[in-house]
């Protein structure tokens, strides 16, 4: 590919042979062997006027791409084996607030300066497949519910499920309920939530049949519609710190989640995830996720 790119950019074959330090002959071979792989021609040589044909032309913008490819892979790697050069790829369930790890990713950005993170966010299912089939590194969510032998587990914290209301809901002058009350307003349910099966058992366990519901797919969506008034939602206490919503405490639930930090048993991690593992563990986090 480099020799061809010399020739198309001088088109002279002896001029590019001298740019890439090579010798004509070899030149000509190398253009001659990516013709046979490519199934035609790709410059017409004529003694003063060596062009491109249209196969050339055709080729011209992809092989570019393909090379510049190859010096930015080839350069990655020398930075690999420099150790100038680390990434992380870390997984977020969908409930967890972002707000809870802006500090500590900015530290690792701290620790590690050329760090590049690549976010992926997903429900509990998608968070063991991110985890299984190497797309993630590490993970934080809550429980995953896999009984998997090759999945390491650090507990962060513990924090309840409340019921967060606006400040102009009927029962936001409570302390607190009991579940059987959210049959009376309007609910918003979270099927995302590692938790979701859960609250699902406890009402028909307890025979509560919700009367007004509203199925949401994100928490980005969820938190506005609870700032309006447009209806309640049980939530980790976590994710609605920070909005001005009142959160109830549920008298009779006993409504909890663990919050973990995940990976893959045996596999080697690299110098940004074995320092933001560091970093979350050595956290007091009873304290920041009340």
């Amino acid at each position: 590919m480099r020799y061809f790119l010399a020739v198309a950019d001088t088109l002279n074959f002896t001029r590019a042979a001298e740019r890439c330090r090579v010798r004509q002959p070899s030149l000509t071979r190398a253009i001659k062997k990516l013709e046979e792989e490519l199934g035609g021609e790709l410059f017409y040589r004529e003694r003063t006027h060596t062009h491109l044909t249209e196969l050339g032309r055709s080729m011209l913008p992809l092989l570019k791409q393909c090379y510049a490819s190859a010096l930015d892979a080839e350069a990655l790697a020398v930075k690999h084996r420099r150790g100038e050069y680390t990434a992380l790829r870390l997984a977020i369930s969908h409930t967890i607030a972002m707000d809870l790890l802006a500090d500590h990713l900015k530290e690792l950005n701290r620790v590690l300066p050329k760090v590049e993170i690549e976010y992926f966010r997903g429900t509990a299912v998608d968070i063991i497949e991110f985890l299984k089939h190497g797309e993630a590194e590490l993970a934080i969510a809550g429980p995953l519910g896999e009984d998997w032998d090759r999945l390491d587990s650090w507990s962060l914290f513990d924090e309840e499920f409340v019921l967060a209301v606006s400040e102009c809901h009927p029962y936001a002058t409570q302390e607190s309920i009991e579940l059987s009350q959210l049959c009376d307003i309007p609910i918003m349910i979270r099927p995302y939530c590692e938790s979701y099966s859960d609250f699902v058992d406890l009402f028909d366990a307890m025979g509560i049949t919700l009367q007004q519901v509203q199925l949401i797919r994100q928490d980005g969506d969820l938190l506005p519609l609870i700032k309006v008034g447009l209806g309640a939602s049980l939530i980790p206490r976590s994710v609605g710190t920070g909005y001005g919503f009142r959160m109830i405490a549920i008298k009779d639930a006993g409504l909890k989640r663990n919050v973990c930090l995940y990976s893959v048993a045996g596999r080697k991690r690299t110098v940004a995830a074995a320092a933001l593992t560091g970093l979350l563990c050595s956290e007091n986090w009873e304290e920041m996720a009340n």
